[in-house]
């Protein structure tokens, strides 16, 4: 971005604002701090992974009986950064799914509830704590 002054505004204002996992705010607000591709920007992407609330999702077609689990924040960062950081320890099931995740971010939202994924959750937390300092950023995705 070159200048720290508009970058610390940003990221001022990306501290206060609430997630909800099942809303476009979530996918924009953290596509943006992808954007400026700082340290700082995707720190604070990973301090929205310290979010154990879930939201409830309310299908479209809920009065025929789907019901969708509820979204936890915290599941889909965990996921979403593995976008931003190249060497991230997430695990996919199949390339299709690498591919689907890094074509359409949105998709994120569906392959979190999926066991294979959600098993890796711990591994994944424990990384970021043990490579908040060291961890490559891929600075060839564009959001």
């Amino acid at each position: 971005m070159g200048n720290r002054k508009y970058e610390e505004e940003i990221l001022k204002e990306y501290k206060k604002i609430n997630l909800d996992c099942n809303q476009d705010d979530l996918y924009i607000s953290v596509n943006n701090l992808f954007y400026i591709n700082t340290r700082a920007s995707i720190n604070q992407v990973i301090q929205y992974s310290k979010e154990n609330r879930s939201y409830k999702y309310e299908h479209p077609d809920a009065y025929k009986g789907i019901i969708n689990p509820p979204c936890m924040v915290k599941s889909v960062i965990l996921l979403y950064l593995s976008l931003v950081i190249d060497n991230y320890p997430l695990k996919y099931d199949d390339e299709a799914d690498k591919f689907l995740i890094y074509m359409n971010p949105r998709l994120i939202r569906t392959f979190n509830d999926i066991v294979f994924y959600k098993s890796q959750e711990k591994t994944m937390e424990e990384w970021l704590r043990q490579n908040m300092l060291n961890y490559q950023i891929n600075t060839e995705k564009f959001f």
